[in-house]
């Protein structure tokens, strides 16, 4: 009986997550659309992403049998609760048919872009709807504690040397933790594999490396048989002169170190692919636009921080143009360096950089109205993003948008988790193929 009760208050949760996590944050808080759309951020991971209702069925199951049924309507709420979830699960076949038309948007994009510069592409693959395998489902069921047990994890490998984390100051162990990497890649068969350089999130302030990256690196490693290496470029908590430079400046340390030492660990250095998801959404799309910059190269002018492919995940772009609240905080307590100190230094202007969208010459942000539930990465802000990234350089570009999906909805393995990483690991694996045929 005490079992079915637990079962039933636990399933009662998640099914009220799940429903509320579908009210639009304007609908919630009107005054306040920011806010709530923390909150149901916080909401809609608990109901979909982080739980999962196919741990406690089982328990009401083997509660009928182990005697007779003391509840028949805990039960029945039971099975319920556990119908609504399977329905939740065929509800993301939705996000798999968006998922599919993404990469063959993006391998058309791709073939195009090469065709403008004069390249004759290969001839397009057939790309199909993606295998439900039993690893799929197994991790789509145990959710945030999935592990791949073909997958093994290098953990805290500094990707600068013993002399600069003493100029650094770090000093203890806690401190030059900010400055390592980890490794994550197949126990066997990795040799000469594409490198994928993962930067967590969490506000550019918060976050952990070990914490905010495993579905996304767990799948290209396990499921594409990529070498990922995540880093922690988050160090305001320990050195409060950091700021926005020196966290772009990190994640180019890290390229050029992948490009020196990938094949230590059987990675290929000629082919370096970025991704990262809010924040380092952000850090990585700067990153990946301003290639081989000297500005964002201290020590190492002269290596190559180009990259073959960028993956961001919601990242927050066009705030600085359009929201004067966004940029006050977000110059005061993440750039946190002064437009004439950059000037005088560098002889350009902060936001020429720190906003990804002002680093497109065609970039013309417009404010378009409608239902939003990302209320941290606005889509329309990405929707213009993508635009003008299509219409101003001769690269491919995939766009991926899933309906009444909240910020940081990938911190944990679900289906649709699994669906987004397969349409990202098929447009980055088309990059890879022509890289490999010369093109």
């Amino acid at each position: 009986m005490a079992a079915l009760v637990a079962v039933a208050a636990l399933q009662s949760f998640r099914l009220f997550c799940t429903v509320v996590s579908r009210i639009p944050p304007t609908a919630l808080m009107p005054k306040a659309p920011r806010v709530s759309g923390i909150l149901l951020m916080f909401v809609g991971i608990l109901g979909c992403d982080a739980l999962t209702s196919f741990f406690v069925a089982p328990v009401a199951f083997l509660s009928w049998f182990a005697g007779p049924p003391r509840s028949s309507f805990l039960i029945t709420l039971n099975w319920v609760f556990y119908a609504a979830q399977v329905l939740g699960i065929l509800e993301s076949f939705s996000v798999r048919d968006a998922a599919v038309r993404s990469a063959r948007s993006f391998q058309q994009s791709l073939h195009k872009s090469l065709q403008s510069t004069g390249s004759t592409p290969r001839h397009l693959e057939t790309i199909d709807h993606p295998g439900v395998s039993f690893q799929f489902l197994l991790s789509a069921i145990v959710g945030w504690f999935w592990v791949p047990k073909d997958v093994e994890v290098i953990a805290d490998i500094p990707y600068v040397s013993s002399q600069q984390i003493v100029d650094f100051g770090c000093t203890d162990d806690k401190s030059r933790a900010w400055l390592t990497l980890d490794v994550v890649r197949r126990k066997k068969d990795f040799w000469n594999r594409p490198v994928l350089v993962y930067v967590h999130g969490g506000a550019w302030a918060y976050g952990d490396k070990q914490k905010r990256i495993m579905p996304t690196c767990y799948h290209f490693a396990s499921n594409e048989n990529w070498l990922c290496k995540d880093l922690q470029v988050v160090r305001t908590s320990s050195f409060l002169t950091f700021n926005l430079h020196d966290m772009v400046v990190d994640v180019k340390r890290v390229i050029a170190w992948a490009k020196k030492n990938a094949h230590v660990h059987g990675g290929d250095p000629s082919f370096i692919a970025i991704a990262g998801g809010s924040a380092g959404a952000h850090l990585v799309s700067i990153a990946a636009l301003t290639q081989n910059w000297a500005e964002f190269q201290p020590g190492f002018e002269s290596a190559d921080t180009s990259v073959q492919a960028c993956y961001p995940i919601y990242p927050p772009v066009g705030h600085v143009r359009t929201n004067q609240f966004w940029k006050s905080w977000f110059m005061q307590k993440i750039v946190r360096i002064s437009d004439a100190e950059y000037k005088q230094k560098y002889g350009k202007s902060v936001e020429d950089w720190c906003d990804p969208a002002n680093l497109l010459a065609l970039m013309s942000v417009t404010e378009r109205r409608g239902v939003t539930f990302d209320t941290l990465a606005r889509v329309h802000h990405v929707r213009d993003f993508v635009q003008d990234l299509n219409q101003g350089n001769a690269v491919g570009v995939g766009y991926l948008e899933l309906p009444e999906t909240h910020h940081a909805f990938d911190v944990a393995f679900s289906p649709r988790t699994q669906y987004v990483n397969w349409a990202a690991a098929s447009a980055l694996n088309q990059v890879y193929k022509l890289k490999n045929a010369g093109q």
